[in-house]
Protein backbone atom coordinates (compact mmCIF):
# COMPACT_ATOMS: atom_id res chain seq x y z
CA UNK A 1 0.00 0.00 0.00
CA UNK A 2 2.80 2.38 0.90
CA UNK A 3 4.69 1.59 -2.33
CA UNK A 4 1.54 2.16 -4.42
CA UNK A 5 0.88 5.48 -2.73
CA UNK A 6 4.48 6.55 -3.26
CA UNK A 7 4.28 5.56 -6.95
CA UNK A 8 1.01 7.50 -7.36
CA UNK A 9 2.53 10.61 -5.78
CA UNK A 10 5.54 10.35 -8.07
CA UNK A 11 3.31 10.02 -11.15
CA UNK A 12 1.25 13.05 -10.14
CA UNK A 13 4.41 15.06 -9.54
CA UNK A 14 5.92 14.06 -12.89
CA UNK A 15 2.67 14.88 -14.70
CA UNK A 16 2.53 18.32 -13.10
CA UNK A 17 6.18 18.92 -13.95
CA UNK A 18 5.55 17.93 -17.56
CA UNK A 19 2.57 20.30 -17.83
CA UNK A 20 4.58 23.19 -16.39
CA UNK A 21 7.47 22.47 -18.76
CA UNK A 22 5.14 22.35 -21.78
CA UNK A 23 3.46 25.57 -20.77
CA UNK A 24 6.80 27.27 -20.29
CA UNK A 25 7.91 26.02 -23.70
CA UNK A 26 4.77 27.36 -25.37
CA UNK A 27 5.15 30.73 -23.65
CA UNK A 28 8.82 30.95 -24.57
CA UNK A 29 8.00 29.98 -28.14
CA UNK A 30 5.40 32.75 -28.35
CA UNK A 31 7.84 35.29 -26.94
CA UNK A 32 10.54 34.19 -29.37
CA UNK A 33 8.12 34.46 -32.30
CA UNK A 34 7.07 37.98 -31.30
CA UNK A 35 10.70 39.05 -30.99
CA UNK A 36 11.48 37.57 -34.40
CA UNK A 37 8.54 39.41 -35.97
CA UNK A 38 9.57 42.62 -34.21
CA UNK A 39 13.17 42.24 -35.43
CA UNK A 40 11.91 41.84 -38.99
CA UNK A 41 9.96 45.08 -38.73
CA UNK A 42 12.87 46.90 -37.13
CA UNK A 43 15.12 45.89 -40.03
CA UNK A 44 12.61 47.51 -42.41
CA UNK A 45 12.51 50.57 -40.18
CA UNK A 46 16.30 50.86 -40.21
CA UNK A 47 16.27 50.63 -44.00
CA UNK A 48 13.67 53.42 -44.10
CA UNK A 49 15.78 55.60 -41.80
CA UNK A 50 18.79 55.09 -44.05
CA UNK A 51 16.83 55.99 -47.19
CA UNK A 52 15.44 59.31 -45.93
CA UNK A 53 17.15 62.22 -47.69
CA UNK A 54 14.98 65.04 -46.36
CA UNK A 55 12.76 65.56 -43.34
CA UNK A 56 10.88 68.40 -45.01
CA UNK A 57 7.45 67.53 -46.37
CA UNK A 58 4.85 69.58 -48.25
CA UNK A 59 1.89 70.83 -46.24
CA UNK A 60 -1.70 70.09 -47.28
CA UNK A 61 -2.66 73.72 -46.73
CA UNK A 62 -0.03 75.43 -48.91
CA UNK A 63 0.90 72.64 -51.34
CA UNK A 64 -2.05 70.23 -51.63
CA UNK A 65 -0.94 68.60 -54.90
CA UNK A 66 2.63 68.03 -53.71
CA UNK A 67 1.35 66.80 -50.35
CA UNK A 68 -0.93 64.24 -52.02
CA UNK A 69 1.99 62.99 -54.13
CA UNK A 70 4.16 62.78 -51.03
CA UNK A 71 1.54 60.80 -49.09
CA UNK A 72 1.10 58.34 -51.94
CA UNK A 73 4.84 57.70 -52.11
CA UNK A 74 5.07 57.49 -48.33
CA UNK A 75 2.25 54.93 -48.06
CA UNK A 76 3.55 52.82 -50.92
CA UNK A 77 7.04 52.80 -49.43
CA UNK A 78 5.75 51.89 -45.97
CA UNK A 79 3.24 49.25 -47.14
CA UNK A 80 5.09 46.45 -45.35
CA UNK A 81 5.09 48.41 -42.08
CA UNK A 82 1.63 50.04 -42.16
CA UNK A 83 -1.52 48.01 -42.74
CA UNK A 84 -4.14 49.61 -45.01
CA UNK A 85 -7.27 47.76 -46.17
CA UNK A 86 -6.90 47.64 -49.97
CA UNK A 87 -10.27 49.29 -50.60
CA UNK A 88 -9.33 52.26 -48.39
CA UNK A 89 -6.00 53.22 -49.98
CA UNK A 90 -7.23 55.80 -52.51
CA UNK A 91 -9.38 57.57 -49.93
CA UNK A 92 -6.48 57.80 -47.49
CA UNK A 93 -3.95 59.30 -49.92
CA UNK A 94 -3.67 63.04 -49.26
CA UNK A 95 -5.23 63.00 -45.79
CA UNK A 96 -3.58 65.49 -43.43
CA UNK A 97 -3.47 62.94 -40.57
CA UNK A 98 -0.65 61.08 -42.32
CA UNK A 99 1.68 63.78 -41.01
CA UNK A 100 1.14 62.34 -37.52
CA UNK A 101 2.94 59.10 -38.35
CA UNK A 102 5.77 60.87 -40.16
CA UNK A 103 6.26 63.35 -37.31
CA UNK A 104 6.32 60.50 -34.75
CA UNK A 105 8.91 58.76 -36.95
CA UNK A 106 11.07 61.90 -37.16
CA UNK A 107 10.86 62.72 -33.44
CA UNK A 108 11.68 59.14 -32.43
CA UNK A 109 14.51 58.38 -34.84
CA UNK A 110 15.96 61.69 -36.08
CA UNK A 111 15.88 63.95 -33.01
CA UNK A 112 18.20 65.07 -31.48
CA UNK A 113 20.33 63.16 -34.02
CA UNK A 114 19.82 60.38 -36.55
CA UNK A 115 19.56 56.90 -35.05
CA UNK A 116 22.14 54.47 -36.41
CA UNK A 117 21.49 51.45 -34.16
CA UNK A 118 18.25 49.99 -32.75
CA UNK A 119 18.08 47.19 -30.18
CA UNK A 120 14.85 45.60 -28.97
CA UNK A 121 14.96 45.37 -25.18
CA UNK A 122 11.42 44.05 -24.60
CA UNK A 123 8.11 43.24 -26.32
CA UNK A 124 5.02 43.87 -24.17
CA UNK A 125 1.39 43.27 -25.03
CA UNK A 126 -1.01 46.16 -24.39
CA UNK A 127 -2.58 46.89 -21.87
CA UNK A 128 0.41 45.68 -19.81
CA UNK A 129 2.46 48.53 -21.30
CA UNK A 130 2.05 51.88 -19.56
CA UNK A 131 2.82 55.50 -20.36
CA UNK A 132 3.01 55.32 -24.16
CA UNK A 133 2.69 58.41 -26.39
CA UNK A 134 -0.10 56.90 -28.48
CA UNK A 135 -3.90 56.98 -28.41
CA UNK A 136 -5.25 53.43 -28.14
CA UNK A 137 -8.95 53.96 -27.49
CA UNK A 138 -10.24 53.31 -31.02
CA UNK A 139 -8.86 49.93 -32.11
CA UNK A 140 -10.19 48.67 -35.46
CA UNK A 141 -11.90 45.27 -35.47
CA UNK A 142 -9.30 43.83 -37.84
CA UNK A 143 -6.44 44.47 -35.38
CA UNK A 144 -5.96 41.32 -33.31
CA UNK A 145 -3.36 42.38 -30.76
CA UNK A 146 -1.40 45.49 -29.84
CA UNK A 147 2.17 45.36 -28.55
CA UNK A 148 4.84 47.88 -27.67
CA UNK A 149 8.53 47.52 -28.40
CA UNK A 150 10.96 48.94 -25.88
CA UNK A 151 13.83 50.11 -28.06
CA UNK A 152 17.33 51.25 -27.20
CA UNK A 153 18.45 53.60 -29.94
CA UNK A 154 21.96 54.91 -30.49
CA UNK A 155 22.47 58.06 -32.53
CA UNK A 156 25.32 59.20 -34.76
CA UNK A 157 27.00 61.01 -31.87
CA UNK A 158 26.77 58.00 -29.55
CA UNK A 159 23.78 59.22 -27.54
CA UNK A 160 21.47 56.45 -26.30
CA UNK A 161 17.72 57.07 -26.21
CA UNK A 162 14.74 54.93 -25.15
CA UNK A 163 11.78 54.70 -27.51
CA UNK A 164 8.41 53.01 -27.12
CA UNK A 165 7.15 51.97 -30.57
CA UNK A 166 3.92 50.13 -31.41
CA UNK A 167 3.43 46.82 -33.18
CA UNK A 168 0.07 45.33 -34.18
CA UNK A 169 -1.02 41.99 -35.59
CA UNK A 170 -3.50 41.76 -38.48
CA UNK A 171 -4.39 38.41 -39.99
CA UNK A 172 -1.27 36.83 -38.53
CA UNK A 173 1.03 39.49 -39.99
CA UNK A 174 2.72 42.28 -38.06
CA UNK A 175 2.88 46.02 -38.68
CA UNK A 176 3.68 49.21 -36.78
CA UNK A 177 0.40 50.98 -37.56
CA UNK A 178 -2.89 50.60 -39.38
CA UNK A 179 -4.73 53.27 -41.36
CA UNK A 180 -8.32 52.79 -42.48
CA UNK A 181 -11.54 54.61 -43.31
CA UNK A 182 -13.89 54.68 -40.32
CA UNK A 183 -17.64 55.20 -40.56
CA UNK A 184 -19.01 57.96 -38.32
CA UNK A 185 -22.48 59.33 -37.75
CA UNK A 186 -21.68 62.24 -40.06
CA UNK A 187 -19.81 60.31 -42.76
CA UNK A 188 -16.28 58.88 -42.78
CA UNK A 189 -12.87 59.80 -41.42
CA UNK A 190 -9.33 58.47 -41.56
CA UNK A 191 -8.33 56.46 -38.48
CA UNK A 192 -4.72 55.80 -37.50
CA UNK A 193 -4.07 53.08 -34.93
CA UNK A 194 -2.22 53.46 -32.67
CA UNK A 195 -2.49 57.21 -33.20
CA UNK A 196 0.61 59.22 -32.24
CA UNK A 197 -0.17 61.72 -29.50
CA UNK A 198 1.10 64.67 -31.52
CA UNK A 199 -1.45 67.47 -31.89
CA UNK A 200 -0.43 69.48 -34.95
Amino acid sequence: MGKKMCLLVCLVFLSALLLVSCAAGIFQGTTDTLTEKANGLIEKLKAAIGSITSLDIPTPESSPVEYKEWTQGFLEGASSMIYIPPDDFNQIVGDEKLRYIFCAFVLSFFKPATVTSIEIKDVTEYPDTKYVPFILSDKPNFVENTYFLSLKCTTQDGTETAVQWPMISVGGDFYFFSIDIKETGQGTEVRIYPEPFLPL
